[in-house]
């Protein structure tokens, strides 16, 4: 059985807060967000924190692969506290379908 491979995506983990704090930096960019999300959009993390915040924006289809940012990603960027609540939670059930019910 442990040849089998695994039928759900293991999300990456990202302290919220780090998430939160990134997303409320991109607001730093003015109404546009860099053509490419990487870690120069991160240099106030630490390298292991950067990979996390990639890996998290990727899970979340936020970003492609080649880390050009999605329309979600601006509106949630620049959007409120309080209007982004909604937003996220909407993100995290389509993308994570698999946690219903648990």
């Amino acid at each position: 059985m442990a040849d089998e491979k695994r039928e759900r995506p293991v999300p990456p983990y990202v302290p919220w807060k780090t998430f939160e704090t990134y997303l409320d930096g991109l607001k730093a960019f003015g109404p546009t967000l860099p053509n490419v999300i990487d870690r120069d959009s991160m240099r106030n993390f630490s390298g292991a924190t950067q990979s996390w915040l990639l890996s998290g924006l990727r899970s979340l289809n936020m970003i492609d692969d080649e880390g050009v940012p999605k329309a979600r990603l601006k509106q949630i960027a620049h959007a409120t506290t309080d209007e982004r609540k909604p937003m996220l939670r909407q993100l995290i059930e389509a993308e994570y379908q698999f946690l219903k019910g648990i």
